[in-house]
Protein backbone atom coordinates (compact mmCIF):
# COMPACT_ATOMS: atom_id res chain seq x y z
CA UNK A 1 0.00 0.00 0.00
CA UNK A 2 0.58 3.72 -0.80
CA UNK A 3 -0.49 6.77 0.22
CA UNK A 4 0.24 9.35 -1.82
CA UNK A 5 -1.21 11.90 0.34
CA UNK A 6 -1.29 11.84 4.12
CA UNK A 7 -0.42 14.54 7.28
CA UNK A 8 1.22 12.34 9.81
CA UNK A 9 2.77 15.58 10.45
CA UNK A 10 -0.33 17.19 11.86
CA UNK A 11 -0.53 18.14 15.47
CA UNK A 12 -3.07 15.54 16.13
CA UNK A 13 -0.48 12.45 15.58
CA UNK A 14 2.43 13.80 18.14
CA UNK A 15 1.10 11.17 20.87
CA UNK A 16 0.44 8.01 19.09
CA UNK A 17 2.13 7.89 15.71
CA UNK A 18 4.49 4.69 16.51
CA UNK A 19 1.76 3.41 17.20
CA UNK A 20 -0.34 3.89 14.30
CA UNK A 21 2.36 3.31 12.12
CA UNK A 22 2.53 -0.08 13.58
CA UNK A 23 -1.14 -0.81 13.55
CA UNK A 24 -0.63 0.09 9.62
CA UNK A 25 1.81 -2.46 9.07
CA UNK A 26 -0.35 -5.23 10.37
CA UNK A 27 -2.41 -4.55 7.64
CA UNK A 28 -0.02 -4.48 5.12
CA UNK A 29 4.20 -4.37 6.76
CA UNK A 30 5.47 -2.63 3.43
CA UNK A 31 2.65 0.22 3.96
CA UNK A 32 4.57 3.50 2.16
CA UNK A 33 3.31 7.24 2.97
CA UNK A 34 4.11 10.67 1.55
CA UNK A 35 4.00 12.75 4.16
CA UNK A 36 2.85 16.24 2.54
CA UNK A 37 3.89 19.85 3.89
CA UNK A 38 1.57 22.25 4.05
CA UNK A 39 3.86 25.39 5.45
CA UNK A 40 7.57 25.63 5.95
CA UNK A 41 7.01 23.76 9.68
CA UNK A 42 4.96 21.18 8.01
CA UNK A 43 7.67 20.99 5.27
CA UNK A 44 10.80 20.93 8.41
CA UNK A 45 8.63 18.08 10.05
CA UNK A 46 7.91 15.79 6.87
CA UNK A 47 11.41 15.69 6.39
CA UNK A 48 12.31 14.76 9.89
CA UNK A 49 9.40 12.01 9.95
CA UNK A 50 11.06 10.60 6.37
CA UNK A 51 14.52 10.53 8.64
CA UNK A 52 12.99 8.46 11.21
CA UNK A 53 10.75 5.97 9.47
CA UNK A 54 12.18 4.01 6.14
CA UNK A 55 8.66 3.99 5.16
CA UNK A 56 7.71 7.76 4.81
CA UNK A 57 8.41 9.94 2.22
CA UNK A 58 8.55 13.73 2.14
CA UNK A 59 6.74 16.57 -0.21
CA UNK A 60 7.51 20.38 0.56
CA UNK A 61 5.86 23.37 -0.38
CA UNK A 62 3.27 26.03 1.08
CA UNK A 63 0.03 25.39 0.74
CA UNK A 64 -2.38 28.11 -1.14
CA UNK A 65 -4.02 28.80 2.08
CA UNK A 66 -0.66 29.72 3.49
CA UNK A 67 1.39 31.65 1.34
CA UNK A 68 -0.15 34.79 2.31
CA UNK A 69 2.26 34.73 5.40
CA UNK A 70 5.09 34.64 3.45
CA UNK A 71 7.80 36.41 2.01
CA UNK A 72 9.14 34.71 -1.11
CA UNK A 73 12.36 34.34 0.40
CA UNK A 74 11.00 31.33 2.07
CA UNK A 75 11.42 29.11 -0.96
CA UNK A 76 14.68 29.24 -0.67
CA UNK A 77 13.99 27.30 2.74
CA UNK A 78 11.96 25.33 0.83
CA UNK A 79 14.25 24.29 -1.84
CA UNK A 80 17.20 23.53 0.55
CA UNK A 81 14.58 21.01 2.10
CA UNK A 82 13.39 19.58 -1.33
CA UNK A 83 17.26 18.60 -1.48
CA UNK A 84 17.45 15.95 0.64
CA UNK A 85 16.93 12.57 -0.74
CA UNK A 86 13.78 11.33 0.59
CA UNK A 87 12.17 14.68 -0.78
CA UNK A 88 10.18 13.36 -3.38
CA UNK A 89 7.74 16.03 -4.65
CA UNK A 90 7.01 19.51 -3.63
CA UNK A 91 3.48 19.89 -2.76
CA UNK A 92 0.96 20.87 -1.74
CA UNK A 93 0.55 23.59 -3.63
CA UNK A 94 -2.05 25.06 -6.09
CA UNK A 95 -4.73 27.06 -5.52
CA UNK A 96 -7.93 27.95 -2.89
CA UNK A 97 -10.64 30.58 -3.58
CA UNK A 98 -13.03 28.87 -0.89
CA UNK A 99 -11.49 30.99 1.79
CA UNK A 100 -9.90 33.80 -0.20
CA UNK A 101 -12.31 35.11 -1.78
CA UNK A 102 -10.16 38.52 -2.66
CA UNK A 103 -8.56 39.02 -6.12
CA UNK A 104 -5.85 40.76 -4.61
CA UNK A 105 -4.81 36.80 -2.41
CA UNK A 106 -6.51 35.04 -5.48
CA UNK A 107 -3.12 36.74 -7.65
CA UNK A 108 -1.14 36.37 -5.14
CA UNK A 109 -2.09 32.79 -4.88
CA UNK A 110 -1.43 32.22 -8.59
CA UNK A 111 1.79 33.68 -9.05
CA UNK A 112 3.26 31.23 -5.56
CA UNK A 113 1.62 28.10 -7.82
CA UNK A 114 3.53 29.62 -10.62
CA UNK A 115 6.78 29.84 -8.64
CA UNK A 116 6.64 26.46 -7.00
CA UNK A 117 5.75 24.96 -10.25
CA UNK A 118 9.08 26.29 -11.47
CA UNK A 119 10.87 25.42 -8.38
CA UNK A 120 10.03 21.83 -9.03
CA UNK A 121 10.95 21.59 -12.77
CA UNK A 122 14.63 23.02 -11.58
CA UNK A 123 14.56 20.40 -9.48
CA UNK A 124 12.88 17.87 -11.50
CA UNK A 125 10.63 16.40 -9.06
CA UNK A 126 6.94 15.86 -9.67
CA UNK A 127 3.85 18.48 -8.19
CA UNK A 128 1.13 17.51 -5.58
CA UNK A 129 -2.03 20.12 -6.47
CA UNK A 130 -4.69 20.99 -4.17
CA UNK A 131 -7.56 22.74 -5.53
CA UNK A 132 -10.80 24.39 -4.36
CA UNK A 133 -13.23 26.75 -6.16
CA UNK A 134 -9.97 27.09 -8.31
CA UNK A 135 -10.58 24.31 -11.08
CA UNK A 136 -10.36 26.52 -14.05
CA UNK A 137 -7.24 28.83 -13.00
CA UNK A 138 -5.60 25.43 -11.92
CA UNK A 139 -6.19 23.84 -15.33
CA UNK A 140 -5.20 27.01 -17.05
CA UNK A 141 -1.93 27.54 -15.01
CA UNK A 142 -0.70 23.67 -15.08
CA UNK A 143 -1.41 23.52 -18.86
CA UNK A 144 0.55 26.89 -19.70
CA UNK A 145 3.13 25.75 -17.60
CA UNK A 146 4.69 22.93 -19.86
CA UNK A 147 5.59 21.39 -16.77
CA UNK A 148 7.32 17.69 -18.01
CA UNK A 149 7.24 15.58 -14.66
CA UNK A 150 4.08 14.00 -13.27
CA UNK A 151 1.49 15.74 -11.32
CA UNK A 152 -0.63 14.32 -8.72
CA UNK A 153 -4.22 15.74 -8.26
CA UNK A 154 -4.84 15.37 -4.51
CA UNK A 155 -8.17 14.45 -3.64
CA UNK A 156 -9.93 14.63 -6.92
CA UNK A 157 -13.19 16.04 -7.33
CA UNK A 158 -13.48 17.30 -10.28
CA UNK A 159 -16.36 17.12 -13.18
CA UNK A 160 -16.28 14.52 -16.08
CA UNK A 161 -15.50 17.55 -18.43
CA UNK A 162 -12.32 19.00 -16.35
CA UNK A 163 -11.39 15.21 -16.40
CA UNK A 164 -11.49 14.48 -19.46
CA UNK A 165 -9.36 17.45 -20.19
CA UNK A 166 -6.67 16.66 -17.89
CA UNK A 167 -6.75 13.16 -19.32
CA UNK A 168 -5.43 14.65 -22.63
CA UNK A 169 -2.17 15.88 -20.36
CA UNK A 170 -0.42 12.14 -19.84
CA UNK A 171 1.89 13.48 -16.70
CA UNK A 172 -1.31 13.89 -14.89
CA UNK A 173 -2.55 11.26 -12.08
CA UNK A 174 -5.90 11.10 -10.26
CA UNK A 175 -5.50 10.44 -6.73
CA UNK A 176 -8.72 9.63 -4.93
CA UNK A 177 -9.51 9.55 -0.98
CA UNK A 178 -12.19 8.46 1.83
CA UNK A 179 -14.61 10.86 -0.51
CA UNK A 180 -14.85 8.16 -2.95
CA UNK A 181 -17.01 6.22 0.09
CA UNK A 182 -19.56 8.97 0.95
CA UNK A 183 -23.17 8.59 -0.28
CA UNK A 184 -23.67 12.07 -2.39
CA UNK A 185 -20.23 11.07 -4.13
CA UNK A 186 -21.85 9.09 -6.79
CA UNK A 187 -20.96 11.61 -9.34
CA UNK A 188 -17.25 10.82 -8.56
CA UNK A 189 -17.84 7.04 -8.70
CA UNK A 190 -18.73 7.16 -12.12
CA UNK A 191 -15.54 9.72 -13.05
CA UNK A 192 -13.37 7.36 -12.12
CA UNK A 193 -14.53 4.68 -14.37
CA UNK A 194 -13.31 6.73 -17.48
CA UNK A 195 -9.53 7.00 -16.01
CA UNK A 196 -6.92 4.63 -17.31
CA UNK A 197 -6.06 2.34 -14.30
CA UNK A 198 -2.46 3.14 -14.27
CA UNK A 199 -3.42 6.84 -13.42
CA UNK A 200 -5.31 6.04 -10.65
CA UNK A 201 -3.58 7.20 -7.26
CA UNK A 202 -5.14 6.40 -3.46
CA UNK A 203 -4.34 8.19 -0.34
CA UNK A 204 -6.16 9.40 3.08
CA UNK A 205 -5.32 13.04 3.00
CA UNK A 206 -5.24 11.90 6.94
CA UNK A 207 -5.97 13.65 9.37
CA UNK A 208 -9.03 15.32 7.01
CA UNK A 209 -12.11 13.42 5.05
CA UNK A 210 -12.26 10.04 7.08
CA UNK A 211 -13.97 7.33 4.77
CA UNK A 212 -17.52 6.00 5.61
CA UNK A 213 -17.91 4.72 8.65
CA UNK A 214 -15.95 7.02 10.34
CA UNK A 215 -16.73 10.25 8.40
CA UNK A 216 -16.30 13.35 10.44
CA UNK A 217 -13.87 11.59 12.93
CA UNK A 218 -9.96 11.78 12.96
CA UNK A 219 -8.72 9.64 9.94
CA UNK A 220 -6.10 6.85 10.74
CA UNK A 221 -3.36 5.63 8.21
CA UNK A 222 -5.52 1.98 8.17
CA UNK A 223 -8.78 3.46 6.85
CA UNK A 224 -7.13 3.86 3.60
CA UNK A 225 -8.22 0.44 3.12
CA UNK A 226 -11.96 1.37 2.97
CA UNK A 227 -11.30 2.86 0.59
CA UNK A 228 -9.34 0.45 -1.46
CA UNK A 229 -12.58 -1.79 -0.67
CA UNK A 230 -14.20 1.18 -2.19
CA UNK A 231 -12.91 1.28 -5.68
CA UNK A 232 -12.11 -2.38 -6.06
CA UNK A 233 -15.65 -2.47 -5.65
CA UNK A 234 -16.38 0.41 -8.24
CA UNK A 235 -13.67 -0.93 -10.84
CA UNK A 236 -14.70 -4.47 -10.39
CA UNK A 237 -11.12 -5.38 -9.86
CA UNK A 238 -9.83 -7.55 -6.68
CA UNK A 239 -8.38 -5.41 -3.69
CA UNK A 240 -4.83 -7.22 -4.09
CA UNK A 241 -4.35 -6.97 -7.96
CA UNK A 242 -5.84 -3.00 -7.76
CA UNK A 243 -3.63 -2.41 -5.00
CA UNK A 244 -0.28 -3.46 -7.03
CA UNK A 245 -1.37 -1.60 -9.79
CA UNK A 246 -1.96 1.62 -7.68
CA UNK A 247 1.42 0.54 -5.54
CA UNK A 248 3.10 0.53 -8.71
CA UNK A 249 1.74 3.61 -10.34
CA UNK A 250 2.74 5.66 -7.15
CA UNK A 251 6.12 4.58 -7.42
CA UNK A 252 6.79 5.01 -10.73
CA UNK A 253 5.19 8.92 -10.12
CA UNK A 254 7.76 9.47 -7.58
CA UNK A 255 10.53 7.60 -9.52
CA UNK A 256 10.94 4.81 -6.32
CA UNK A 257 13.24 2.06 -7.80
CA UNK A 258 13.27 0.03 -4.38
Amino acid sequence: MFDVHTHLNSDEYNSNLDELLKNAAKLDNNFCFLVSGYDLDSSIKSVELSKKYKNIYSSVGIHPSDCKRYSFDVLESIKKLALDKKVLAIGEIGLDYYWDKEENIKELQRIWFKKQIELASELKLPIVIHTRDAVQDTYDILKDSSFKRPIILHCYNNSLEMTKLYLKMENVYFSFGGVLTFKNASNLREIIKVIPLNRILIETDAPYLSPVPYRGKLNLPEYIFLTLKEMSNILNIDEISLNNILTNSAKKVLNIDE
